[in-house]
């Protein structure tokens, strides 16, 4: 019997990569916790800490059931004042990675359901 496909895709929303390594591609895993990680760093440095914030931005409850990313950044950023942001640039670009990283994560999370059901035999490869 399998690994499952409900823990398999459980860890990768909780932790992107995970779901993969949970199924034994380590490498693409580890490869994908990195790049989602530095994408949405980098998207919230440059934003000031301030995009993640359902006051600015109501519809990031989508960007939250993507990835859980989102969501830890909503309860650690939610508390801090909204403020002009000082490079309005930097604001946008860092939103931009942001949301990429999330939509990211999903593309992952098919991918990821996809390779379970495969390994079950259910799908063709």
């Amino acid at each position: 019997m399998g690994k499952s496909t409900w823990i398999a895709l459980l860890w990768g929303w909780f932790i992107p990569g995970a779901g993969h390594y949970y199924l034994g591609y380590k490498w693409k895993g580890l490869a994908l916790f990195a790049l989602l990680f530095l994408l949405y760093g980098a998207g919230i440095i440059l934003a000031e800490y301030r995009n993640v914030s359902f006051r600015e931005a109501p519809y990031l409850i989508v960007y939250s059931l993507i990835g859980s990313f989102t969501l830890v950044s909503l309860l650690f950023t939610a508390s801090l004042p909204l403020i002009g942001h000082l490079y309005p640039f930097a604001y946008l670009l860092g939103s931009l990675y942001t949301a990429i990283a999330c939509l990211l994560n999903g593309i992952i999370l098919l991918n990821l359901f996809s390779i379970s059901l495969s390994q079950k035999g259910w799908l063709e490869e």
